[in-house]
Order: C-alpha cells, then sequence, then structure tokens
C-alpha cells in the first residue's frame, strides 16, 4: 500500500534559511558589522586636513584662509603691557623727532582718499612738513573746524564764516604757524654752515622761498575768502583740494597699528566715513582695489591703509555706539565682529555707519547694556584703518578694523565653512553610536530567525504526527470486507 507523506513538498533551488545560532553564520555577521564600522570611522577620519599632510612630504603645512601654507601660526596677540605702555601718544612727537613721510607724489582728485605711490619731490616733502607742524599747534575743535571748512568747500557750499571770531583765530593760527615753520627751516640751514654744499643749500633756500611765495600768494588769501560772503574761485577750490590731499596724507601718517584708536586718528577715520556717506555701495564696490584675505590685511596693514576693499565672512557679535564728535554729522555706528571665511579662528572688526532693511537688531552697548549675539552671512566693501588692539579674555589681541557703509547680508544662511571641524569626543560619539545601531541590527536579526525557525519545527513536527498516526493505521488489522462479514453470517446461522 502506497505511504501518504504529509510533509509539504520543497523546491530543490529554495535554500533554507541560514542558522543563525551556527558560529560560522554568527562570525561572518560579526565581520559584516565591523566592515561598517570600519568605513564610517575612516569617512570621519578622512575629513581631517591632517590625514593627508604625506601629500606634501609628511611636514604639517599651515591650513590658512582655505590655502595650505607654509608660514608659521597666525598669532594675534601682544605683549601684556602693549596697551598699558604704547610706544607711541597722540601729539607726543617733539619737534627734535623725525617726522613719518607720506607716500604719494600726486594730488587726488576731489573726495579721494590719496593712495600709496612712489616718494615725493623736495618740495612736496616741505609742504607736507609745514602741515605737520602747524596741524601740531591746534587743538580738537580747531582741527575739526579746518576739516570742516574744507568740506564745505568740496560740497560746493559757502561757509559763510563771516567775521566768526574762531574762524578769524584759526586763520591767524594757520598764517603764524605757516611763517615759524619757514623761518626757522632757512635759519637752521643757515647755521649748518661748512655741514652742507653751498650748491645744495642754495637748493633748499630756493625750495623755501617757493613755498613762501606759494603760501602768501594763494592758500593764505584762499583762507581768508572763506570770511567774507565770496564764493570762492575755481583757482581758490584748486588750492583748498591741493590742501585736503596734504591733510589726508598726513591723518593717514598718524594712523598706528597694534594700537587702540587714539584721537589723533579721529581725523583719517572721519575722512573716510565721509567718503562712505557719499557714494552708494554699488560705487564703492565698482572702485575696491582688491578683496584681500584675512592674512594680508594682518600681516601688510600698511600696503591697504586707505584703500577700499572688500572682505567676506559671519558676523557673530555686534553693538552700536555713540560717534565720536565729527564734522561729517554722524552721531552713532555699528561695530560688528566677523569671523572671516576660510577657516580662520580669529574675527575681523568693522565699523558701519548703516545696516541693511531686515538685518537683526543690534543692542546699544552703554544705553542697552550688552551686546547681541548675531550668525549672519555678510561681506563689506570699505576702508581698511589699521589693526587695530583690543582686550580679549586672554590678553591683548589684534584684529583688522575696517570702516564700512553697510553689509551686503544674505539671510538665513549657516555658516558652515565657519565651523570648527569635528573634535575627538565626538569621533568617538561617532563610533559608540554606529557600534549600538550595528548591535542593535543583528539582535533584531537573530531573533527574528529564532522565531522563523521555530515556526519550521512546529510544522514539520506536525508532520511528524501525522506519519507516525498513519503508520499505525497501515500496522493495525484491516476491517472484513462485505463479503467476508456476510460469509461469517451463513456460518454463524447453519451452527
Amino acid at each position: 500500500m502506497k505511504t501518504f507523506d504529509p510533509t509539504p513538498s520543497r523546491k530543490k533551488s529554495q535554500k533554507p534559511p541560514p542558522n543563525y545560532r551556527s558560529r560560522r553564520v554568527q562570525v561572518r555577521l560579526l565581520l559584516l558589522v565591523s566592515m561598517l564600522m570600519l568605513v564610517l570611522v575612516l569617512m570621519q577620519k578622512a575629513a581631517n586636513p591632517k590625514m593627508w599632510y604625506w601629500v606634501w612630504g609628511g611636514g604639517q603645512p599651515i591650513f590658512s584662509d582655505g590655502i595650505f601654507s607654509d608660514q608659521p601660526p597666525l598669532d594675534t596677540r601682544l605683549p601684556d603691557d602693549a596697551l598699558q605702555n604704547p610706544g607711541h601718544r597722540p601729539n607726543s612727537r617733539s619737534a627734535a623727532a623725525p617726522k613719518k613721510k607720506p607716500n604719494a607724489n600726486q594730488d587726488s582728485p576731489p573726495g579721494a582718499i590719496p593712495e600709496n605711490a612712489v616718494q615725493d619731490d623736495d618740495a612736496t616733502r616741505i609742504e607736507l612738513d609745514a602741515w605737520q607742524t602747524v596741524l601740531d599747534s591746534l587743538d580738537a575743535d580747531e582741527t575739526r573746524l579746518l576739516w570742516a571748512v574744507l568740506k564745505s568747500t568740496r560740497d560746493d557750499q559757502t561757509p559763510n564764516l563771516g567775521q566768526e571770531p574762531v574762524w578769524t583765530s584759526l586763520v591767524g593760527k594757520l598764517s603764524s604757524g605757516w611763517r615759524e615753520y619757514l623761518d626757522d627751516a632757512a635759519a637752521a640751514l643757515e647755521k649748518m654752515g661748512e655741514g652742507i654744499e653751498p650748491e645744495e643749500k642754495a637748493g633748499w633756500l630756493a625750495l623755501l622761498e617757493t613755498t613762501r611765495h606759494r603760501w602768501q600768494s594763494q592758500d593764505l588769501p584762499a583762507f581768508e575768502t572763506l570770511q567774507s560772503d565770496v564764493k570762492p574761485t575755481a583757482s581758490q577750490l584748486a588750492v583748498f583740494v591741493r590742501v585736503q590731499n596734504r591733510l589726508d596724507r598726513i591723518a593717514l601718517a598718524q594712523v598706528e597699528d597694534d594700537t587702540v584708536l587714539w584721537r589723533k586718528e579721529f581725523p583719517a577715520m572721519f575722512r573716510m566715513w565721509e567718503q562712505l556717506q557719499a557714494a552708494s555701495l554699488d560705487e564703492l564696490e565698482a572702485r575696491r582695489s582688491d578683496s584681500p584675505s584675512f592674512l594680508s590685511l594682518f600681516r601688510q596693514p600698511e600696503d591697504y591703509r586707505g584703500k577700499l576693499v572688500t572682505v567676506r565672512g559671519f558676523a557673530h557679535q555686534g553693538y552700536r555706539l555713540d560717534a565720536p564728535a565729527n564734522y561729517v554729522g554722524i552721531k552713532e555706528y555699528t561695530v560688528l565682529w566677523v569671523r572671516p571665511v576660510g577657516g580662520i579662528n580669529a574675527p575681523m572688526v568693522v565699523y558701519c555707519l548703516e545696516l541693511p532693511p531686515g538685518f537683526p537688531p543690534v543692542k546699544h552697548k552703554v544705553r542697552d547694556g550688552g551686546v547681541s549675539e548675531l550668525n549672519e552671512t555678510v561681506s563689506f566693501t570699505g576702508y581698511f584703518l589699521k589693526r587695530w588692539a583690543y582686550l580679549a579674555q586672554d590678553g591683548s589681541r589684534t584684529a583688522p578694523l575696517l570702516l564700512a557703509k553697510e553689509p551686503r547680508w544674505t539671510p538665513n544662511v549657516s555658516p558652515l565653512d565657519a565651523r570648527q571641524p569635528p573634535s575627538a569626543f565626538s569621533g568617538v560619539l561617532i563610533v559608540l553610536g554606529t557600534a549600538a545601531g550595528s548591535i542593535l541590527i543583528a539582535l533584531g536579526v537573530y531573533l527574528q530567525s529564532r522565531w522563523r525557525s521555530a515556526q519550521q519545527r512546529e510544522y514539520e513536527a506536525s508532520g511528524e504526527r501525522i506519519a507516525s498516526g498513519l503508520s499505525l493505521l497501515e500496522q493495525a488489522d484491516p476491517p472484513p470486507t462485505i463479503e467476508e462479514s456476510l460469509r461469517r453470517l451463513s456460518r454463524g446461522s447453519d451452527e
């Protein structure tokens, strides 16, 4: 008799599920999880620039401002006593001290800040030295009045000073200061005796007389004209342009790096503010001379002083301050601390006259008693003033100081370039998280396989029980057929 097999048939091509209780399968699973962890760790390590130093021969190049460099690391610190004992004080230069020589030899157009050029001729150096001596004799109010009057002539406005005592006194000071300088210079040449060649001495005396004649016949009459209501002539306006050029260059020469902002540096700052006020942002960007990196501004401040430059970065902090008394009508300005693009961990400082519409509000440091925390992507086109000294938490440091009209602002942009690389602690967290996730995945696969194996075993056991019952039935005696039953009944009736 044919035996019935209740076990479900299986295709020969179907492989049975792996036995996760087998040591061989467990080792394979462990190797796969380890390889996944290794790939994630290598990805995190590959993002560190130090891992690629072998490309440069195994050294440690400096990654700064977005490029690799062989320069030493940037150190913005100053000596501890630098701010308490600076090398220079405002108006501290004596008559015998050598004067810093401005470095441009041509008059700039009206309203322009003179830029660096070649060495001046002797006549220009005499004029610059004379104006420097005269300016040293003026107080702050007189200096501010002189700059204000020159600005009014550039704005095509008659100052209408009339017989004001302050202006009359200032013109008298200018006249006496020039006369004393030229007389002292001529007397110094006469006293030199045999220390100078006669031809050279005669040349210097001739230059002094030429300078004296120009002052008395051109410059002084132009200033005296402003005491009346008469509009200056074209030649007198040209005199004011030349004088403003000399004063601009002297003002820039007064700026010192690695110090706080001194009062003697205010004229240069006010003059730059005047230029920023008079131009639109598009005009300033069209006139800019360069887009230097942070390192260029920090290490070469004299090359960029007074020049229009464009910088980019992320504003992290800001506050407003009242402006010092000035002739350009500026009441307050905003100070923004900016982290430059490229990963440099040092700030730039920007003095802004305005903020764009929609820019986050900035507190007044004195009236509001604090500063505003920011996180804004910005770019500035403005004048570079100096490498400015400030007091940080770890001592005195320096930063490039720029004067700008307003920032170009890109709202709601996360400063990814300014973030610091992941720390060692974050790397450990990544590894531990990956390991924990891999273990949970392996545990889930293992538990699921055990559940499926238990179902399969139960199904196979039920088939075996059915087969066992059928085999017992086969072993038992089969029931009699109808013919045998009838024969048994007939046999029983006969008996």
